[in-house]
């Protein structure tokens, strides 16, 4: 499974550059892990609640909130209730700088307004905003004839309203792309621990990979995903342990082992602190 931090959302479309999606969670927990991608998220909750962090700034999300993932921001959310539902529209960012996405060439593009500006990454309490999402919702359910146009036109109304009520600020062209270069260094990292997380895995081997500082690197991955290092590894490593004992015959002991736990004792606290249950509680059955 790829936890690399970068997403490329596909879109079925390649004209209608739009995704819509409802998603509903029954159980608390991760909803979606830590990613980032140059499409914008929108994510209107319509229940429960839930909690998500924008680089390391945590927000919480309660019914008629939008939260919103900027172009290259990464984003990580947690459903703290049962039920938590929410719509999830992911939109193209070439999308936003012409009224005819027909028409619109990505390649002549000027990534100094639209990619550079800053969202809020929290709306509540604009009743245009949700009168504007309430009838792109109603026109992405009921499909009727010209829905394609009436959801642009929404997604177009809905981006202007954000863009003059809740920018937050703009990047330079320079921040902006040192902004994609710090994610990039990134995810050479998260991928080298997905395929090596049962290895001791340290600041000096993550600090090679990204050719950083110490000091800049703990910094950065800190900011950038809410973690250290090594809380990062460990939760990591508690996921690949949940899905052995859920999906393998091998026991605790075998299972912490082979998920670079040396440790059952330290194991099992890890496992119970990310999990709230202990790794033998959710054992498969034979």
């Amino acid at each position: 499974m790829d936890r690399s931090l970068y997403e490329k959302p596909i879109f079925l479309d390649p004209i209608f550059s739009i995704r819509i999606s409802y998603e509903q969670h029954e159980e608390p927990g991760e909803i979606f892990q830590s990613h980032w991608h140059e499409q914008i998220e929108l994510l209107y909750f319509t229940g429960g609640k839930a909690l998500l962090k924008f680089n390391s700034d945590p927000f919480v999300a309660e019914p008629g909130d939008l939260l919103i993932a900027n172009s290259n921001e990464l984003h990580w959310g947690e459903s703290l209730t049962e039920n938590t539902s929410y719509y999830c529209i992911i939109i193209d960012t070439s999308a936003l700088h012409s009224c005819f996405m027909e028409s619109c060439d990505p390649s002549k593009i000027n990534r100094t307004t639209s990619y550079c500006t800053l969202l809020s990454n929290k709306v509540n309490g604009d009743r245009y905003i949700s009168k504007c999402m309430n009838i792109l919702i109603s026109e992405q359910e009921k499909k009727k004839p010209g829905y394609e146009l009436a959801v642009k036109s929404s997604v177009f109304k809905l981006m202007t309203l954000l863009i003059r009520r809740h920018t937050n600020k703009t990047l330079s062209p320079q921040k902006y792309d040192s902004r994609i270069r710090n994610l990039e260094r990134l995810n050479k990292v998260l991928e080298y621990i997905e395929e090596s997380y049962d290895e001791n895995i340290t600041v000096e081997k993550a600090c090679r990979i990204t050719s950083l500082s110490p000091y800049y690197f703990c910094r950065l991955f800190k900011a950038s995903t809410g973690k250290t290092l090594s809380e990062y590894v460990n939760l990591i490593r508690v996921n690949k342990a949940e899905f052995m004992l859920k999906n393998t015959d091998m026991n605790v002991t075998e299972v912490a082992l082979n998920t670079g736990f040396n440790d059952i004792n330290y194991f099992s606290r890890i496992f119970k602190k990310y999990k709230n249950v202990s790794p033998s509680s959710i054992r498969k059955t034979p």
